[in-house]
């Protein structure tokens, strides 16, 4: 057995088949629907956090607060989008994306946070 043989047997074999494909596109269409949705069910989240928070210290209002993050969303959301489109772990991404618009949302509902109207 030659050097090259023994390189060529000591390989991981590559799946080529239909069940590869099939997984690539399903993990690229996840990846997709991730960074779009999930990114902005995030910035949404966050953003509304933030905008509550600023909104109890004196001399702002919620308005103003949710004015301002307007202008900081469309940073955050770029990103969100490059770090999901950038993540070489899509699994460990999905669960942080996840937990964190979760959290930013469980916390906006908090009594001393919520506003009782509507904005």
């Amino acid at each position: 057995m030659t050097h090259i043989d023994h390189h060529i047997a000591t390989q991981p074999r590559v799946q080529t088949g239909t069940t590869s494909r099939f997984q690539a596109v399903c993990s690229l269409l996840w990846r997709l629907l991730l960074a779009i949705f999930g990114s902005y069910a995030c910035t949404l989240a966050l953003l509304s956090l933030v905008a509550r928070l600023l909104a109890l210290l004196p001399g702002w209002t919620l308005a103003g607060t949710v004015l301002g993050g307007m202008l900081l969303s469309f940073l955050l959301y770029a990103a969100l989008v490059m770090t999901v489109i950038a993540s070489t772990r899509l699994y460990r991404t999905s669960l942080w994306l996840l937990g964190i618009t979760l959290a930013a949302g469980l916390l906006c509902q908090l009594p001393a946070l919520s506003s009782g109207g509507m904005l």
